[in-house]
């Protein structure tokens, strides 16, 4: 997806947010073998139905073709010459003909063929149409309540009503303008543990952690490494903290990874611990090719190809597509997203304040953010996001705060969190950064290097 080449940390947030709300998949299938009454959501709303109901034939769901689509607000209409049914709404047109496995889609006057695995029927003067089928094609998504036996339909499109999101292609259009080969990373950790009771840490506790390396086009290549040898403190006796010692004391690994070949390869002390492998000095190999093709396969390979030259808000409404729904509550949850998306990125959201674009939400009355795009002539050329939440009750206190900053040539991030609960008190600190590099990543072993598969 190259316009998001350096937007990368939006799109990382959205499929990551997908990710936790992904549901178990569609299946249609009628309990103890007995015919179940089918009903409708489509957005959030069910579906009146009268002489006619939807109905299950070869644990593939039909519905009643005039009485949903009608309800999306389609014009239908049915050509009995040619026992073609046709729907249109918003420019696009669906033909389906009986009896066979093709539905023709026609948009903006280019015309494709969906192939189906199952073919439109007519029965006692009523057209029914594969339901997945006939929603999709007008952008829906499609789910299956099990418990409720209901067929779920969202109208993805309509959650994000007019919404815009002109400032947020701004700035994907400026940092593909200006890409930057190769980045150093570098990163920073820091953990205290406090008892002032002395009751479970008789003295405090402190571990921290480094990580650097170089992303290119390539690949990557990083080194990180811990010291937790605090954490012996922990240990009951001293046997156990002498033989946790050299575990603790050398927690060092480095990853590199070449994207042409999609390899992954890993080496450290703690490589040969994990994957009870003979030697400390071995590097460790991962296709990350087949990973990849599974989760091509899971969010539909041909929506993801058209994302190549998408804007934000089609890269948006992508996201929300993959979401499965199994519930009819899934909805809600759907409207939630889009919610988040708006109120965040969208134009309407932010109001200019000189040379930048503020927008500020709250979320669930807990956490506030805000979202700072800087302009400069006709560019948007950054992009900063602040996270602030804190808890004060029960004798429990928690403060968060988070500050991201995206841009071509620059990107920071600083996550900081402090808590106390009767007397025991926790304060943790990530700090992140990329900078421009004239270095090249290594992006395989050194040469000789012993390499054991992991994936065998």
């Amino acid at each position: 997806m190259k316009r998001f080449k350096h937007c990368g940390m939006l799109l990382a947030s959205l499929l990551a947010l997908t990710a936790l709300l992904t549901g178990a998949a569609m299946a249609a299938e009628s309990p103890n073998g007995a015919r179940p009454v089918i009903s409708v959501q489509l957005n959030g709303e069910m579906v009146p139905f009268t002489d006619v109901v939807p109905e299950v034939v070869d644990q593939r769901t039909f519905l009643p073709f005039r009485a949903v689509l009608e309800a999306m607000g389609a014009e239908v209409d049915y050509d009995a010459a040619t026992s073609t049914v046709t729907a249109q709404r918003d420019g696009v047109s669906l033909a389906m003909t009986l009896g066979e496995k093709q539905a023709r889609i026609t948009e903006n006057g280019a015309v494709r063929t969906l192939e189906m695995d199952v073919a439109a029927y007519a029965k006692n003067n009523r057209t029914y149409v594969p339901v997945r089928f006939a929603a999709e094609a007008f952008g829906c998504s499609v789910g299956w309540d099990q418990y409720q036996q209901t067929v779920v339909i969202v109208d993805v499109d309509s959650l994000f009503g007019d919404a815009t999101f002109t400032l947020m292609d701004r700035l994907a259009a400026y940092s593909a303008k200006h890409e930057i080969p190769n980045m150093a990373l570098a990163g920073k950790m820091t953990l205290d543990l406090e008892d002032e009771s002395g009751e479970e840490l008789s003295q405090p506790i402190q571990v921290s952690g480094t990580a650097e390396g170089i992303l290119g086009d390539t690949g990557l290549q990083m080194t990180a490494e811990a010291d937790l040898t605090s954490l012996l403190a922990l240990a009951p006796d001293y046997a156990t903290r002498t033989m946790l010692e050299p575990l603790l004391k050398d927690l060092s690994i480095e990853i590199r990874a070449d994207f042409e070949s999609e390899m992954l390869y890993f080496s450290g002390p703690i490589m040969a611990l994990v994957v009870n492998g003979e030697s400390a000095d071995a590097w460790y190999s991962l296709d990350f090719g087949g990973m990849s093709a599974e989760l091509l396969e899971a969010v539909n390979a041909s929506n993801l190809s058209q994302l190549e030259d998408a804007s934000v808000g089609e890269a948006l409404k992508w996201a929300v597509k993959q979401v499965p729904l199994s519930s009819t509550s899934d909805y809600a949850v759907l409207s939630q997203m889009v919610s988040i998306y708006t109120e965040m990125l969208s134009d309407q959201a932010f109001t200019k304040e000189g040379n930048t674009y503020v927008a500020k939400a709250v979320l669930e009355d807990l956490v506030q953010i805000t979202v700072t795009l800087t302009e400069q002539g006709e560019d948007i050329v950054a992009m900063d996001l602040t996270m602030e939440a804190s808890i004060d009750e029960d004798g429990t206190t928690m403060a968060l705060t988070v500050k991201e900053h995206a841009a071509p040539d620059k990107m920071t991030m600083d996550m900081g969190m402090e808590m106390t609960y009767e007397g025991n008190h926790m304060k943790f600190q990530l700090d992140f950064s990329g900078l421009p590099t004239d270095k090249v990543p290594e992006v395989t072993p050194p040469a000789g290097a012993q390499i054991i598969p992991m994936d065998e």
